[in-house]
């Protein structure tokens, strides 16, 4: 018994002993079981990473090939331009031939001259004509032949390339905002936060400007409108391009801009004659208009075919061409003429001295009050211009664009014909003139139902408008010595630049709050001047405009009546004569 009893306790332990061992590997199958599942979910994450990474270089792929697309079309639109230059020269070529034929012939007319006996002078005096004296040269040619006028030729060049790419950018970019929102306040806070910064930064400019080489200020201010533009590209690439980012981008723009515009307008009178600035002015103002006859065409092209992107490249190109133009050449630098002691002179009166050179004179005091009076309503009108014209068409930018080209060309044909012609010799006529009969086609504009209306009217209109500002301009740059002109032209831009700030705020307001819901079928303005203007979208936009248009009209024949703005260049000794 004892051996069976025995027998039976080993092999209960032997039971147990298994139990044990079934509980282990029942464990440790549980524990391959858990690892089993650890390197399943392993391996689903790196399944999920590989889509990811699947996935972004699809992107990747897809933004490469977007990129090569607007590659493509650059290169085509190069290709283009190319060909017109080509086509440009060998016209010049052509007209070059004629110019020597033309040359042969006079000199063949001298010396048949030369060889034709001639009667002795009557009066052998001073009065007695040379039968044979050489055939002068224009005088609006021979102003090109001076060494800094080549210098001012560079820089408008490399200006012009860049005003056109930077036309295209803004021209785009207006269409974007507009099919983005839908709403005139949108597109007036771009122009608003574009001119804030320069509240800030004109007067500190002027002094920079008097003091520092005005060829550096303007290479500042281009690295920092090339930087500008292509992080406006990048966002917009990236498909995070908004509205509120293009407030923040156009302030540093613009606040850098002001600087070029105020360094490059005060190098004027150190590269040209003073007898040539309003046409020195001219050429600026063709620089501008210009832009405006290829920048909407071009944009207006491939803005609905490439997107915003191949106009970005273009942009960026042409900041290039600019930047070079400025580093070949050399700007002469003024004397800073010091007014009082610059230990005793305070930050204030620094910043304040333009003011008070103007304030002190009373000429100047009503130049500077006329344009002012002027700028409030044109810079209204000029907010309400893309609007207008984009609501009345449903959205049309190959409309707007063909108007705004019309507007270029008729300022280039205006600073040709300005530029031939020299202009007023009084030159307050030509401004005040200026600003009625500009008010006066800007009027027909508004008024104006048709496509064809609009292009002769707006074409009229920007005719013009070479001239008030070139005569203008060539009056301050006669009255005010060069070395002082950075302070005195800050303070004089900085009150236009404070209506260009402030006019676009009221122009929205107006515009989509009051003058559009009034000018609706129910509004209260309708039944007044809904015959006119009708009462569809836009019409209260086009009401506000005209209003505007007619007020320019006006500043420009109540300046007539006061003495001081009429006899400003016979009150004022010209800056070279003091």
């Amino acid at each position: 018994m004892n051996s069976i009893n025995e027998s039976l306790i080993l092999a209960q332990e032997s039971l147990i002993l298994a139990q044990e061992s079934l509980i282990l590997v029942n464990e440790s199958l549980i524990l391959a079981d858990e690892s089993l599942n650890s390197i399943n979910e392993s391996l689903n994450s790196v399944n999920e990473s590989l889509i990811l990474v699947n996935e972004s270089l699809n992107s990747i792929n897809e933004s490469l090939n977007s990129i090569n697309e607007s590659l493509n079309s650059i290169n085509e639109s190069l290709n283009s331009v190319n060909e017109s230059l080509i086509l440009v020269n060998e016209s010049l070529n052509s007209v070059n031939e004629s110019l020597i034929l033309v040359n042969e012939s006079l000199n063949s007319v001298n010396e048949s001259l030369n060889s034709t006996p001639h009667a002795p002078c009557p009066m052998p005096d001073a009065r007695c004509p040379m039968p044979h004296a050489p055939f002068p040269s224009p005088q609006s040619l021979q102003f090109l032949q001076l060494p800094t006028m080549r210098t001012f030729l560079v820089i408008w060049l490399g200006q012009m390339v860049s005003t056109i790419g930077s036309f295209m950018t803004v021209f785009a970019l207006t269409i974007w905002v507009w099919d983005k929102t839908g709403s005139a306040t949108a597109l007036a806070l771009v122009g608003f936060f574009a001119q804030l910064p320069r509240l800030l930064i004109t007067t500190f400019a002027g002094i920079a400007v008097d003091r520092y080489d005005r060829r550096l200020l303007m290479l500042i201010a281009e690295v920092v409108a090339f930087l500008c533009t292509l992080v406006v590209a990048l966002l917009y690439l990236t498909q995070q391009l908004q509205v509120w980012q293009l407030y923040i981008i156009v302030a540093l723009y613009g606040g850098f801009g002001q600087l070029q515009v105020l360094a490059y307008s005060t190098s004027i009178a150190l590269l040209v004659p003073q007898e040539q600035y309003t046409r020195a002015e001219s050429l600026g103002s063709a620089v501008n208009y210009s832009a405006a006859i290829f920048a909407p065409a071009l944009a207006g092209f491939l803005y609905p075919r490439f997107g915003l992107q191949s106009i970005f490249w273009i942009d960026l190109a042409t900041f290039i061409a600019a930047f070079v133009t400025l580093l070949i050449v050399r700007i002469p630098r003024t004397s800073p003429e010091k007014t009082v002691d610059d230990h005793q002179e305070s930050l204030w009166q620094k910043l304040t001295f333009g003011f008070r050179y103007i304030w002190a004179n009373p000429s100047l005091t009503a130049m500077a009050i006329a344009f002012t009076l002027f700028a409030i309503p044109n810079d209204i009108s000029k907010a309400l211009y893309s609007p207008m014209i984009l609501a009345r068409t449903g959205g049309d930018s190959e409309i707007l664009g063909a108007v705004t080209t019309a507007a270029g060309i008729g300022g280039v044909v205006g600073a040709l014909l300005l530029g031939a012609w020299g202009g007023f010799k009084r030159r307050i006529h030509g401004m005040l003139l200026g600003f009625a009969g500009y008010g006066f086609f800007r009027t027909i504009l508004g008024l104006g139902q048709t496509l064809p209306i609009w292009i002769i009217a707006h074409f009229l209109a920007a005719a013009l408008i070479p001239m008030f500002y070139s005569c203008s301009n060539a009056i301050w740059y006669a009255k005010v010595p060069p070395s002082l002109q950075g302070r005195v032209l800050a303070a004089d831009q900085l009150i236009g630049v404070t209506v260009s700030t402030i006019t676009p705020l009221i122009a929205g307001f107006l515009a989509d709050r009051v003058f559009e819901p009034a000018m609706h079928p129910t509004g209260s303005l309708a039944p007044i001047f809904g015959n006119i203007f009708g009462t569809r979208t836009g019409s209260g936009i086009t009401l506000l405009f005209v209003s505007m248009s007619i007020c320019t009209v006006i500043v420009g024949i109540f300046g007539y009546s006061v003495r001081s703005l009429r006899r400003v260049e016979d009150l004022i000794p010209d800056s070279s004569q003091s």
